[in-house]
């Protein structure tokens, strides 16, 4: 096999970094091993030789993690080979689409795939980044139209303001906020961000060191490309927009009359509702359709070609929008909270149109979440599921699980509030977010945070600070990038044609989450200031009208949840309230009806919904796990009669057993023999008189 391997090599954030090309995968268009520490992934650039005529860029990523890269087998006993994605896997997949798509020519009709894969994974640095950046690189030498380079990379941002680029996974979680952000140049295409209440100030520092360091990487692709052979299979791509192109003439050419479009889209500020004016957008399209002759779905395009400049002209011109709000002006607002029954918190967000019901279950420690992932494993005590349903936009779908993109805006939202959850000794329950978006026109995943929050607040979780979300929306004057306006709260149609889609959750304090999406090729970093002191200034006021719904937590949780005590045995004594085979726990659970949750350290959490029952439950755990004192009475059963006394073991519970000797079974009074006063299964009281040094009991009747 002709070998077209090249690899260029340095050392990034203090660890040595390598990518390989053509070292695998040599049917694929272009293959890139990225490593970095001893962790690797191969990244593989495929394209199809039929053309679509879609109208849009078919890309597919699919980032697909495999146990063995960290030398695991899968933990179920039954299927041990992967299946489908798991969230990790395709919110991972969401960001490199997000990082890529924006810069291949939106012409393209053929079919565009890169699958990541890690090979391995040291547990110190996580596959995110090398999977970025293999991506990145097999783009730039796939020889599909691509302007490139591109690169992304991660910076931490510690309480003290010190920065740390891409930090390992165990320094990341203590970070103040960590970013992942792909630059083109100066330009930024992508960002994702985590904060705990992070200042604006340390944000933008932190994308200012994201595009210092990202330089460094375009250099290291720029050598990797010069020294890759020429890409080895052809490749012809269709471009979809110039193969109408002639008919789009046609279209520009006619003499459309009475048919003002300008003057019909003036009309639609007076609707409320999106499905207005796309009825009317169908209407006008039919009419120039029949008068013209010409093929319907052209001058549905055509129509929406001119609307989308309609709607971009009146924002940079006349600083005006669809709707008729200025450029900064928020949708009407309402919340509500406690209005779905029997639930344990319940939250409903309306802005605008879109609307958005959330629902917070609580429940035991055991209901927690487990995942399992080559680089960690572990449980999640919280976490949001965002639902999208078809009649939400007025049309009709089936349920098929949730799509990626349900998928990444509950994970958005789940992000927004995961740093804001009481820690578990303060609140040991597991929390379930559930966001049923009921109407949609725009900023549906920000509209799930602002739920969320009334929910759990309503629910009585008392979270650390309450929070809100918007999305900020971009219109770039095509001839003059410099002319541009930002848009505060952003609907279905500004999103759709717009440029910039930045989703910005935050405190009263700061940043919690940030999304960062463009259609262009990369935003200045003058945008991307702009657009966080506008959503700031946003969040704030949507935070007053939550507040003003419900003020801060309810102090008791719905008498429909579940309680939760908390009581803390020795280690050792564990195995006393698990008992042989599960027998002790299984009889506490069978007869209270309790969740028992036991943890390593010896804590146990008693979950009920039944306050005897609960009360019951404390009880045989403790009886079971009491350490006897000198002194100390109980009620005991003979379990077995000696000539030199009787063996007795303690009822109501309790776990131990001993000794009461022939001389001590009279009360002070003589017994020839133990048969005339005791026989098995006799109960009587008695005293804790003695310890021997091997821990057996001795006892006297009393």
């Amino acid at each position: 096999m002709d070998s077209y391997e090249a690899s260029v090599e340095r050392e990034f954030a203090g660890r040595r970094l390598k990518l390989i090309s053509g070292r695998f995968a040599h049917r694929t268009l272009s293959s890139v091993v990225c490593q970095f520490g001893e962790t690797s992934v191969l990244s593989v650039v495929s394209v199809s030789k039929n053309p679509k005529d879609l109208g849009y860029l078919p890309l597919l990523v699919d980032y697909r993690e495999k146990l063995y890269a960290g030398g695991k087998i899968k933990g179920s006993r039954w299927v041990k080979r992967e299946g489908r994605p798991s969230d990790e896997e395709i919110l991972l997949s969401r960001v490199i689409d997000r990082s890529i798509r924006p810069m291949i020519d939106g012409r393209i009709q053929n079919d565009i795939q890169i699958v990541a894969i890690p090979l391995s994974v040291d547990q110190q640095n996580d596959a995110e980044f090398p999977a970025l950046l293999a991506s990145e690189a097999a783009m730039l030498i796939s020889g599909v139209p691509f302007f490139g380079p591109i690169s992304s990379s991660h910076i931490g941002v510690s309480d003290s303001g010190e920065f740390v680029v891409n930090p390992e996974i165990s320094q990341a979680q203590e970070m103040k906020l960590v970013t992942t952000v792909t630059t083109f140049g100066e330009k930024i295409v992508m960002i994702e961000a985590e904060g705990k209440e992070a200042s604006e100030e340390m944000f933008l520092k932190a994308v200012k060191k994201s595009i210092e360091e990202n330089r460094k990487l375009d250099e290291l692709q720029l050598e990797l490309k010069e020294k890759a052979p020429t890409v080895r299979y052809g490749i012809e791509v269709s471009y979809g927009l110039e193969e109408i192109a002639g008919e789009d003439e046609i279209l520009k050419d006619l003499d459309i009359g009475d048919m003002d479009l300008e003057k019909n889209f003036s009309r639609f500020f007076s609707f409320k509702y999106v499905d207005e004016r796309y009825n009317e957008i169908s209407k006008i399209s039919k009419v120039l359709s029949e008068k013209h002759e010409i093929d319907l779905s052209k001058a549905l395009l055509f129509v929406e070609e001119n609307y989308k400049k309609f709607i971009r002209k009146n924002v940079l011109d006349d600083k005006k929008r669809i709707d008729g709000r200025a450029l900064d002006e928020i949708r009407e607002v309402s919340c509500e909270v406690g209005i779905i029954p029997r639930v344990h918190g319940s939250g409903h967000f309306i802005r605008g149109v879109t609307e958005a019901l959330t629902i917070a279950t609580l429940g035991s420690p055991g209901d927690a979440q487990l995942f399992e992932r080559a680089d960690e494993e572990g449980e999640k005590r919280f976490f949001h599921f965002y639902n999208f349903p078809q009649y939400s936009v007025g049309e009709v779908g089936s349920f098929k699980g949730p799509s990626r993109r349900e998928i990444g805006h509950g994970a958005l939202a789940e992000k927004a509030l995961k740093n804001m959850i009481p820690p578990k000794d303060d609140f040991p329950y597991t929390i379930q977010l559930v966001t049923e978006i009921l109407t949609s026109n725009g900023s549906t995943s920000m509209a799930s945070a602002c739920g969320s929050t009334l929910a759990l607040m309503d629910a009585g979780v008392p979270i650390k600070s309450p929070v809100s979300g918007v999305a900020i929306g971009l219109i770039v004057d095509e001839k003059n990038e410099d002319n541009f306006e930002v848009l505060t709260d952003i609907q279905g149609e500004e999103d759709h044609y717009g440029d910039m889609d930045f989703k910005i959750t935050g405190t009263k304090n700061g940043i919690t989450a940030v999304q960062m999406d463009t259609k262009l090729k990369g935003v200045s970093f003058d945008v991307i200031k702009k657009a966080l002191q506008k959503g700031m200034e946003a969040n704030k006021f949507i935070l007053d009208k939550m507040l003003s719904t419900i003020a801060s937590p309810r102090s008791e949780i719905s008498p429909f949840a579940p309680r939760i005590e908390k009581i803390n045995v020795q280690i050792d004594k564990i195995r006393l309230v698990i008992g042989r085979g599960g027998e002790t726990i299984n009889k506490i659970i069978a007869e209270t009806g309790v969740t028992l949750d036991i943890e390593d350290d010896g804590t146990i959490f008693i979950t009920s919904n039944d306050k005897e029952n609960m009360e019951k439950a404390k009880k045989m755990i403790l009886a079971v796990t009491y350490e006897p004192k000198i002194g100390d009475e109980f009620d005991v059963r003979v379990t077995r009669v000696e000539s030199y006394g009787v063996f007795v073991q303690a009822t109501n519970g309790f776990s131990f057993e001993g000794l009461i000797h022939i001389s001590k079974l009279g009360n002070g009074q003589y017994i020839k023999n133990v048969s005339d006063v005791a026989k098995i299964g006799d109960i009587m009281r008695a005293k804790l008189i003695h310890i021997d040094e091997q821990g057996r009991f001795s006892f006297e009747r009393i």
